[in-house]
């Protein structure tokens, strides 16, 4: 097994000038400042970017109570008979902590548990992207002869609430977006589904600094650094594994596992940060972001899909936009990250071949960043949102959109400070435009993650609204 593990780089003041908050500092020919400012540390990202970030190691155990109301606007298929716009109001009650989610399916309802010490090593520390400044990307290539070492398998469904694996496969199937040639689980929420009657172990290989969920027949552990091959208990079991964190820290090679199954229910979320699960479980708006409070099961997104009973393929990374990503960050759009099979692989690899039957955008956090530059063209921000459907459509023909606002734009005082809105009513025209539905995700509270992104009770309140609206025109 090879591991490599992102380390903290320190910069000293080596150089006179420094660099912003949130800024590039150092990476591979990179000469530009490499102290950063008073509160901010240089850490590295990978090889190739180092970003500053402050950090004081902060993860919360519980994260506060608090009751939300939220609005979704759901607008009808364009026609010329029709073109008015449904409002419902939903209050969601208090959710009791990081661990308990009103609206969690079967698999992955349990309260996480602490991992034993044969399926996880010590957290590491090691600092990630930031949702404004993220701009690497791992380019792992390590990989493994088999996932599952079983004494018995079986090809049943894990879960209730998905697909079952594919006829004849005794290594299970997997989950969301991964590439059967490689075996990487790249993106957030990849994962492996399997049952088993015996003994058996997930064999791996990991690149970078990753976690995951190991659900062993409805209960969840928590693995908070993924680094070696997890034994699991003897006996016939139904066994899911998902990833929690995101490509830019690292990848989970398995390989033995089959391609998804074509499913009537399946859900693709394209997004970034927001969507990842970044800085979720941690106690913020100052703790660091790492792959161990990162935590894509408890997002809005996997948590609506649970809900709804349905598959779900999560295409996200922190940083990115449609139009524009963070201040810092010169790399590719979401809208080409999104045509690759998994985050590292080449750009238009993924074939399309399982069907998505709803897309969910939540993208513009990034595009609205100024971090200095000028504000964002809201005519280019909309034609962008626009030309992509219009390219999903072109792979995914009978699916159905929905757009989401970003519950970190807010509207404040002055003149053109007024994100929130400017987002809403732009995602609005899109949605009547093409037929789509606008889900609107209200600013959130003073409970938050790290970096200011949004905390597990959010996720938590918001996931309800979006499962409803998906219900209403699905039928599901």
């Amino acid at each position: 097994m090879k591991v490599l593990l992102l380390a903290l780089a320190w910069t000293g003041l080596a150089s006179a000038a420094t660099a912003g908050s949130w800024s590039q500092c150092g990476g591979e020919g990179y000469t530009g400042p490499t102290s950063c400012a008073s509160g901010f540390y240089c850490i590295a990202l990978s090889s190739a970017y180092s970003l500053c970030e402050p950090w004081n190691g902060k993860v919360s155990e519980a994260l506060p109570q608090q009751p939300s109301t939220f609005q979704t606007m759901a607008s009808p298929k364009a026609s010329a008979s029709a073109s008015s716009t449904v409002t419902i109001t939903t209050t969601v009650p208090a959710v009791s902590s990081v661990s308990s989610t009103p609206i969690a399916a079967s698999s992955t309802s349990a309260p996480a548990m602490a991992p034993s010490s044969s399926t996880a090593a010590t957290p590491t520390t090691s600092a990630g992207p930031h949702q404004s400044s993220s701009t690497s990307e791992t380019n792992a290539v390590s990989t493994t002869a088999s996932v599952i070492s079983s004494s018995q398998s079986t090809s049943q469904a894990a879960s209730s609430n998905s697909a079952s694996p594919s006829a004849g496969s005794d290594n299970g199937e997997y989950l969301g977006r991964i590439n059967p040639s490689t075996g990487e689980l790249s993106w957030p929420g990849t994962g492996l589904r399997f049952s088993y009657n015996g003994d058996a172990v997930i064999q791996l290989t990991t690149t970078g600094s990753n976690s995951g969920d190991l659900i062993i027949d409805g209960t969840t552990t928590v693995i908070p650094s993924v680094t070696t091959d997890i034994p699991l208990p003897s006996g016939q079991h139904n066994v899911e594994f998902r990833k929690r964190s995101e490509a830019a820290y690292g990848s989970i090679f398995v390989q033995s596992g089959s391609s998804p199954a074509s499913s009537d229910r399946l859900i693709e979320f394209i997004g970034d940060s927001i969507t990842v699960g970044y800085g979720l479980d941690g106690d913020g708006p100052d703790c660091a972001n790492t792959a161990q409070v990162e935590d894509n099961p408890k997002t809005y997104a996997a948590l609506a899909a649970n809900a709804l009973e349905a598959d779900y393929n999560i295409v996200a990374w922190s940083g990115k936009g449609i139009v524009r990503n963070t201040p810092s960050d010169n790399g590719p759009l979401m809208s080409e990250l999104w045509t690759r099979y998994g985050a590292n692989d080449a750009d238009n690899t993924y074939d399309f071949s399982v069907q998505a039957q709803v897309v969910v955008i939540n993208l513009g956090t990034n595009d609205f960043s100024s971090g200095g530059r000028d504000a964002l063209d809201l005519n280019a921000y909309q034609s962008a949102i626009t030309s992509f459907i219009s390219t999903v459509q072109n792979k995914y023909p009978q699916a159905t959109f929905f757009l989401m606002s970003s519950p970190m734009l807010a509207d404040s005082a002055g003149v053109g400070n007024d994100q929130h809105t400017q987002m809403s009513t732009a995602l609005q025209n899109v949605a009547s435009s093409v037929g789509g539905h606008f889900v609107d995700w209200p600013t959130q509270g003073s409970a938050l993650g790290c970096g200011y992104h949004p905390n597990a009770d959010t996720h938590a309140a918001e996931a309800p609204v979006l499962a409803s609206a998906i219900q209403n025109v699905m039928g599901w």
